[in-house]
């Protein structure tokens, strides 16, 4: 089996001792780094924090005091680091659509992508990859356990504030006066999100502003749990919601892929997206779409919750499909994938 390194380092939330603190990109990580594990390969890691930790069977390195020889290289997300290392393969798993590239790309034996939009994206913008370099695995989902009674005309948003959540907030007084009981659970840290981009001055500081005085105005019926410890708390919330509504414009790049869909749908919650980029292909038709932009999304969530039965065959179409993608196909993708060929990585040389 072979020894592999995976270099998380450009997520500076990504804590392995506390892995769903933020968001899905960086359990997504460890949940790679931990497959392979399983798997049979000795695995080490390298994160942005300055201790050295040992979590369930995985050495995490300090971002500067690390191993630099492995077999397998797995930079996520980019290759800033990568000229430091002596590989026989290089991997790239993206989330996103615009990687550093460090002139590196030519030492990449496989970028994963969750998509055929998403190698669309990536070859677009880096003209440097070839096609052939990019791995489509279509990332999986876990189906829950146990299942929590449905809260009546519960809705839930669970992405970063940035990417439609101001939508929702436009809409919310003509919900309220057409459906009086309905709610909305919010789970990624608006707070975080506000204190991260409060000084920008732009469009993205706005929305947000109006989001923080949205849910202030609605105490009652806008809900933001901020980031939810531990994992069961978060499932629970999940099962409980009725429908997961995803209004996302493009106000951040690259949306090509959204798991906590994914773990809603898994949950049994009906989904309402739009139809931006990567999603119309991942969901197919177990999800209502709308065009951007976002408009008339109202009218479409109060007929869905007036009707129990339409909100039964959407809850049930979204689990039946989460069925079909189970994390199990995805790890066994990345389990073939991880093969030792030899690979030289040099230094570049001084300009």
């Amino acid at each position: 089996m072979s020894h592999v390194i995976c270099d998380v380092r450009e997520y500076d939330a990504f804590d392995p001792r506390n892995l769903w603190k933020y968001g899905a990109s960086e359990p997504l990580c460890a949940r790679i780094a931990h497959l392979l594990k399983d798997a049979g390969h000795q695995v080490d890691g390298i994160w942005k924090g300055q201790a050295e930790v040992l979590v369930d069977g995985i050495r995490w390195y300090p971002w500067n005091r690390h191993p630099l020889v492995c077999d397998v290289l797995v930079s996520f997300e980019w290759l800033i680091y990568a000229h430091q290392f002596d590989f026989k393969r290089l991997i790239v798993p993206l989330n996103k659509i615009n990687p550093i590239l460090s002139g590196l790309e030519d030492k990449v034996a496989a970028f994963v992508v969750f998509s055929q939009e998403h190698k669309r994206q990536l070859l677009v913008i880096n003209p440097t990859i070839r096609p052939e370099q990019v791995a489509i695995i279509p990332v999986g989902v876990d189906m829950p356990t146990q299942m929590a009674p449905k809260i009546t005309n519960r809705l839930l948003y669970s992405n970063t504030p940035e990417r439609g959540l101001v939508h929702i907030a436009r809409m919310w007084p003509r919900l309220v006066e057409k459906v009086p009981d309905v709610s909305i659970a919010i789970t990624y840290g608006v707070q975080r999100s506000w204190e991260q981009n409060k000084w920008r001055m732009d469009n993205m500081t706005e929305e947000l502003l109006e989001v923080r005085r949205w849910i202030e105005q609605y105490p009652g019926s806008v809900l933001d749990m901020g980031r939810i410890n531990p994992r069961e708390a978060l499932l629970k919330v999940l099962a409980e919601s009725a429908l997961y509504v995803y209004p996302a414009d493009a106000a951040l790049p690259g949306i090509v892929a959204c798991l906590s869909a994914m773990e809603a749908a898994a949950a049994g919650c009906g989904l309402v997206l739009s139809d931006l980029e990567g999603l119309p292909e991942i969901f197919k038709d177990c999800a209502e779409f709308l065009p951007i932009p976002i408009h008339d999304w109202a009218d479409l969530i109060e007929a869905i919750l007036k009707d129990p039965l339409r909100m039964q065959v959407m809850q049930r179409k979204a689990r039946r499909w989460a069925k079909t993608v189970p994390w199990s196909k995805y790890a066994a993708a990345w389990r073939k994938l991880v093969v030792t060929e030899r690979v030289e990585c040099k230094q570049p040389s001084p300009a």
